[in-house]
């Protein structure tokens, strides 16, 4: 596969959705034996974001972001083996935190395998929670990390105006203006 500039979007789309769930299906399933009912837990549909890396056209990773009162979660970091340099995973970090910041979130929590927790500390601030068991799923050990979240200078808010309030999270997350019909 020739490279391209690698890219992440919002999910909007089925075709793009169907890419993401490909990509975590590859990773968790087919390499890590997860079963289904473990990666594919129902809240796939309720209240979550999907975020799918591309490198040219070329789907190479994704994530979720589930919204709760006062943070955010991310979860379901998915990257294919051949583009595992870190990259993307970090690509998919900034994206998330962006669009979560957006929306005025200033923290994320994240379920982090402990064999992963110093990648995560470097790429992006995420620390252990203090006087929290880890747990075990899958005899993998994981334990729950937070990282702060800088304020956005546009984070959405009840004041906002009304045409920020009816967009969704693809519009506002896009790096360019969305095209709007007159």
């Amino acid at each position: 596969m020739k490279a391209g500039a690698l890219r992440v979007e919002v999910v909007r789309g089925l075709d793009r959705w169907l890419a993401a769930l490909a990509i975590r299906a590859i990773v968790y399933i087919g390499e890590q034996d997860y079963s289904i009912g473990e990666e594919f837990d129902g809240a796939d549909l309720a209240g979550a974001t999907h975020l799918l890396a591309l490198e040219g056209e070329e789907p190479v990773g994704a994530c979720r972001i589930r919204w709760y009162a006062d943070f955010a979660k991310l979860e379901r970091v998915a990257v294919k083996r051949a583009q595992r340099s870190g990259r993307v995973t970090r690509a998919l970090w900034r994206a998330g935190a962006e669009l979560a910041s957006r929306k005025g979130y200033r923290l994320m929590l994240g379920h982090i395998e402990r064999r992963l927790l110093p990648f995560w500390e470097r790429a992006a601030g995420f620390r252990a929670r203090a006087n929290r068991a880890s747990y075990w799923l899958n005899q993998r050990e994981f334990l729950e990390a937070i990282a702060e979240l800088p304020p956005h200078p546009e984070a959405i808010c009840l004041n906002s105006p009304a045409a920020i309030l009816l967009e969704g999270d693809a519009d506002y997350a896009s790096p360019q203006p969305m095209l709007r019909a007159s």
